[in-house]
């Protein structure tokens, strides 16, 4: 379970391809475990690391093999290093291959998943239901 935590909250969540991998990979130095808004006030910012949801059986060169072996373990290795927590969206979308129709992006069913994934992970709670699915 995820500490408490006060302020704003940065959640990184990479697409496969995005260039901040390269970097991640390259850098000798981490990006802060938190920082500030920069709006003249010191309320801080937390970053969690989010790792990538898997691939159906993949596409545009992005395979599950590449994201399991080599990708998640990237994640969690920057967010060791900046002391973030990690927020695992891979987990909830293994077997859920119909919430990925082109094999690597969510539709809205996939979203759904990962936001009850997000919102446990930061709440330590589960997700409401919405007023049209308790008929309220």
């Amino acid at each position: 379970m995820f500490r408490r935590k006060s302020g704003w909250i940065l959640l990184l969540v990479l697409a496969i391809a995005c260039p901040v991998l390269s970097w991640a990979a390259a850098t000798s130095t981490a990006p802060p475990k938190s920082a500030t808004t920069g709006k003249g006030d010191s309320t801080p910012v937390n970053i969690y690391c989010c790792l990538p949801i898997p691939a159906y059986p993949g596409r545009w060169g992005i395979n599950d093999a590449t994201i399991k072996g080599q990708i998640v373990p990237l994640v969690r290795k920057v967010a060791k290093d900046t002391e973030s927590d990690v927020i695992d969206l891979y987990t909830p979308m293994i077997g859920r291959g119909a919430c990925v129709p082109d094999s690597v992006h969510p539709n809205g069913d996939g979203h759904a998943v990962m936001a009850k994934a997000l919102f446990k992970a930061l709440t330590g709670k589960d997700m409401p239901e919405t007023a049209k699915d308790t008929g309220k």
